[in-house]
């Protein structure tokens, strides 16, 4: 056991020998495999891939070949195999060159994130634009084992990978009628699949499962999206109408939904979205929920949707009111029978609703809490996790983690640009802007006429009231990227101010009190870290705007240049 243990601690190197052979030696040198080889890589798991006379092979620590110098091409692939290519044909060893798949096939992919790889018969290389495909093949998929799951008879497999979200269909993955590139790997876990008889058309495509089982015959449908829950959505072309509804996929039943007198393509209304569990939403002469059976399980709305952040189903009866539903199906109490619901706009955020009853607003959450009342005039949906609130001529800002940070006495508020934000800009009778510091209740010494940024990592960019915006070089030069070959536009005082500002902090110091517009903030902050704590003179700011300008400024030899735009 020791000795085993140190044959296989040897820590094996490449070496070579006079005559440019390699082989491997110990940690003391000693050649333990012998110089033989044109090339070899370093051993990796205890396997080196070698080459001989130009052909690749496979040998373990000992020196002992595991798979003859024989082959074109050997490279690891998938759990513990080995791509072997000889001539236009590949196969797949294990690590003691033991085959797994026979060298028949013109093209093995790499397996993807779902251990999923295909592979194809005969054909031959084609290009579409900068990318090979396999013309004429006959396709197929394995796993990661090396198990052939999908024979390799299909000239057309296609993924459900392509977002379907976007009229006609409105949601769910359609097939995505792409060549498999030899230069790609598939995209999804294969779980269905859609085949055809040509390499690059799903209209009229069958459909199969991930073991390769025909589940609908090619043509039986124009169109067949992704199957969820066992049920797949179809549109199929008729003479005079298209007609949609379901497919059983493992019992075959087919479930009509209804028909429509125009083509998809010129199709721009919901008809039928997925099953999630046991019910779907279908859009007839009314929306309704079915369940398998095509029976109405809930029915009577005059609009319906389906909310993609907290997953509820809102649908609006005859009389206005909101019904919301989870994906069984079933009420959610909190939100069902409200006059307007407004929903978290991004993944993230919490699940906070703004809910109107009785003509006001108020704010909960998923489970019923109550976290603002029932008197609120308006008020927007959760973003970021913070919601404006308005009662009467007033706003103000509701957090979605510490309740009310902003007080509803501001005329306006500029929104958050940051999740926790601490710090916003809120607008007087003045009709001025003053920076509130959430933690402190307090509002900032000085106000401002524009804010063209929120705080976002402490700063700002505002421009004070008075402040007059030049068609200088220098904020000529702001509008553009550095290095803009275009020429420069005159700067339009009046709408160019709002993306110009002073640099602000959170403490409410100018880091920089000369106009900086929006492109160029994080340059000049940039700047001004190199000078550390030493004291910011005008020169300097001055000075810092005409470096980071220079790339877009450009004068005319015949002119002169004013005192103001020399770099000292």
């Amino acid at each position: 056991m020791l000795l085993a243990t140190s044959v296989h601690a040897q820590e094996l190197s490449i070496t070579t020998n006079k005559k440019g052979k390699v082989g491997f030696a110990d940690r003391n040198g000693n050649v333990v495999i012998k110089c033989q080889y044109e090339s070899a890589l370093p051993f990796t798991d205890g396997i080196s891939i070698v080459t001989k006379s130009g052909k690749q092979g496979m040998i373990d620590e000992s020196g002992r070949t595991l798979v003859k110098t024989s082959y074109d091409k050997v490279a690891p692939w998938g759990e513990g195999l080995f791509l072997l290519q000889k001539g236009k044909k590949f196969g797949l060893s294990d690590r003691n060159g033991k085959l797994v798949l026979k060298l028949k096939y013109t093209h093995i992919s790499d397996p993807n994130c779902y251990q999923k790889a295909w592979v194809s018969k005969d054909g031959k290389l084609k290009k579409h634009y900068s990318k090979s495909y396999m013309n004429g093949a006959k396709l197929g998929i394995i796993d990661a084992r090396g198990t052939e799951l999908v024979a390799p008879k299909y000239k057309g497999i296609f993924e459900f990978s392509k977002d379907a979200q976007a009229e006609p269909f409105h949601e769910g993955k359609m097939l995505n009628n792409s060549y498999l590139f030899v230069e790609d790997t598939l995209m999804t876990d294969c779980s269905f699949l859609g085949f055809n008889k040509e390499d690059d058309e799903t209209e009229g495509a069958g459909l199969m499962d991930g073991m390769g089982k025909e589940l609908v015959k090619i043509g039986t449908y124009d169109h067949i999206l992704k199957p969820e829950n066992d049920m797949a959505r179809y549109y199929h072309y008729k003479k005079k109408h298209t007609e949609y509804g379901y497919i059983n996929v493992r019992t075959g039943k087919k479930l009509e939904i209804g028909k429509v007198k125009s083509r998809i393509a010129n199709m721009n209304e919901f008809t039928h979205g997925d099953f999630r569990g046991e019910t779907a939403l279908v859009h007839g002469t009314e929306w309704a929920f079915i369940d398998r059976d095509g029976k109405a399980v809930r029915s009577g709305y005059k609009d319906f949707r389906n909310d993609k952040v907290s997953g509820y189903w809102v649908g609006q009866n005859a009389k206005g009111v909101f019904e919301v539903y989870n994906e069984k199906c079933d009420p959610v109490p909190a939100l069902y029978g409200s006059d307007d619901i407004l929903f978290p706009k991004t993944t993230d955020d919490k699940l906070v609703f703004g809910v109107k009853r009785q003509g006001k607003y108020g704010i909960l959450d998923a489970t019923g809490n109550v976290l603002l009342p029932f008197e609120y005039d308006a008020m927007s949906a959760n973003e970021l996790d913070f919601m404006t609130v308005v009662k009467g001529d007033k706003c103000g800002v509701f957090s979605a983690t510490d309740g009310l940070v902003v007080p509803v006495r501001f005329t306006q508020h500029i929104n958050a640009s940051e999740r926790n934000a601490k710090h916003f800009w809120v607008r007087q009778t003045d009709s001025l802007y003053y920076h509130f510091d959430v933690a402190k209740q307090k509002l900032g010494p000085k106000g401002y006429k524009y804010i063209s940024s929120n705080f976002t990592d402490g700063i700002a960019l505002a421009m004070p009231p008075k402040v007059a915006l030049e068609d200088s070089p220098i904020n000529r030069a702001q509008l553009y990227e550095p290095n803009t070959k275009e020429a420069i536009r005159a700067v339009d005082a009046q709408k160019d101010i709002e993306y110009f500002g002073y640099i602000i902090n959170t403490d409410d110091q100018e880091l920089m009190d000369l106009p900086v517009s929006l492109l160029y903030v994080q340059r000049v902050l940039d700047e001004l870290k190199k000078y550390g704590d030493k004291p910011i003179t005008p020169w300097i700011k001055k000075n810092i705007l005409l470096e980071v300008t220079q790339p877009n400024r450009s004068y005319d030899l015949n002119s002169v240049i004013s005192e103001s735009e020399w770099n000292y």
